[in-house]
């Protein structure tokens, strides 16, 4: 029968299909299938190609596709270049986040020439400020075809992202001392600048042919010639996702080729179906069906011993509750049975006094990092503070006064930043009290002051 809650990793290269059926951290003896496909690139090869991968696990695993065990199997697809269009979009102001950013892709796609159909899915990783991003554009015809073939195992469609993104993700550290990485498929080659676990794509060449360490080696004199970051590196990272290459050439001073890191379940699966398994938990800024992180056990075990652990302050909290409450009745009725005692009577140079050691223990008392907590702008939101002033109530009654100056990219930030504020608690009554555009800077920046209550 078929394994409840198991993982069908499918890997669509150029020319082949891989799939491998992954539970209890191996893969399933029988599972690993290969099929052709005729076309590289061509969407009708393609369908033929799903449609036949798909018959062969019908044929071992029927019990999968009966109606009531829809969802016992979820399955993740990596794409190869050779399927999805990329390109690196650069850095707007006026469009940073959200729909702003979508149309600001598209629009730098329809600029060189990809024409994107309006149900076309674009994705983009995220970035630095003032850095250019990565995109990715999935047809929606793709898509429709991934999502039949998920229905036609019965199965849920967890993830698609792309074969490139996933392989960086899977070397892991092996880019740190050489951030310059050439991925090698059936049919191209793209080169990748990752500093420090980050990604950037340089370009891309199809094919490579048999003279391949000889391409690799134009490739590279024209990325450094190119781009001033590579001007130091001496040394490239090839991984060869197609496996070994028949008669390849000596690899060229400074070409060093690499390997996956290792994984136990991966003695007999191809450098796609290691990308798969390393990368089977991971979710992806650009993966088109935006999933979220799946729990592992260690992490459900955390959670547990956290949740019993705060049953138990709450039981004894209560516990101790009974306890004052029990107390407090027995000194009220103590209280009852004594006559009161009358007022003091205090003159204004007292009461004057009495107000400002409050004033001054309340300015003692202030609750520093619950303050910086909760003005502390997010990171869609590029905002920088410059100043912070905090004024004590007067009176027991008054609330403290916060006096923010901040300064932004765009009128936009300003305004989104105002209605954060309005949302944080201890933070009531934000306003924005007055903004100003400095001339005297090129960015033109704007400077502006929020005053709130703190509600402590």
């Amino acid at each position: 029968m078929w394994p409840g809650n198991s993982l069908l990793l499918v890997v669509i290269g150029s020319r082949h299909i891989e799939a491998g059926l992954w539970r209890h951290r191996v893969w399933q003896e029988g599972s690993i299938c290969r099929v052709a496909i005729a076309e590289a690139g061509g969407r009708v090869a393609l369908d033929q190609a799903l449609a036949a991968l798909a018959e062969q696990y019908k044929a071992q695993y029927e019990p999968l596709f009966r109606q009531r065990r829809r969802g016992h199997c979820k399955i993740r697809i990596l794409l190869a270049n050779t399927w999805i269009d990329g390109l690196s979009v650069p850095w707007n102001p006026r469009a940073i986040t959200g729909k702003a950013l979508t149309a600001h892709a598209r629009a730098t796609l329809a600029a060189i020439g990809i024409s994107l159909a309006a149900d076309d899915i674009v994705r983009i990783e995220d970035g630095r400020y003032r850095q250019p991003r990565w995109a990715v554009v999935y047809p929606a015809s793709l898509l429709q075809t991934l999502a039949d073939f998920a229905g036609q195992l019965n199965a849920v469609l967890e993830s698609i992202a792309p074969l490139s993104i996933a392989a960086i993700d899977a070397m892991g550290k092996k880019t740190a001392d050489c951030p310059l990485l050439a991925l090698a498929d059936e049919t191209e080659c793209s080169l990748w600048y990752c500093p420090n676990g980050a990604s950037h794509h340089l370009l891309a060449r199809s094919p490579l042919g048999e003279q391949g360490s000889e391409t690799l080696e134009i490739l590279w004199r024209r990325v450094r010639l190119r781009d001033p970051r590579l001007s130091n590196v001496t040394q490239m990272l090839i991984l060869e996702l197609a496996g070994q290459r028949q008669g390849r050439s000596q690899e060229t001073q400074g070409q060093v080729r690499v390997n996956l890191p290792r994984l136990a379940a991966d003695d007999t699966t191809g450098p796609l179906l290691q990308v798969a398994g390393l990368c089977r938990d991971k979710v992806f800024e650009l993966d088109a069906r935006q999933r979220h992180p799946r729990i592992g056990i260690r992490l459900a075990v955390a959670l547990s011993l956290w949740l019993g652990i705060a049953g138990w302050i709450l039981f004894q909290a209560g516990g101790t509750a009974s306890v004052e409450a029990d107390v407090q009745g027995k000194l009220e009725a103590r209280t009852r049975t004594t006559a009161p005692k009358p007022a003091p009577v205090w003159s204004k140079a007292d009461i004057q006094r009495i107000e400002a050691v409050n004033v001054a223990i309340r300015e003692l008392n202030l609750p520093v990092s619950a303050l910086l907590q909760a003005i502390q702008p997010p990171q869609d939101i590029r905002v920088a503070l410059l100043s912070v002033e905090f004024s004590p109530g007067r009176r027991n009654d008054d609330m403290p006064l916060l006096k923010l100056m901040a300064e932004s990219r765009t009128g936009e930030e300003m305004a989104r930043y105002t209605a954060y504020l309005a949302e944080r608690r201890p933070l009531v009554d934000a306003y924005l009290v007055s903004h100003e555009v400095t001339e005297g800077d090129p960015l033109r920046p704007y400077r502006f002051t929020v005053e709130a209550k703190w509600r402590e």
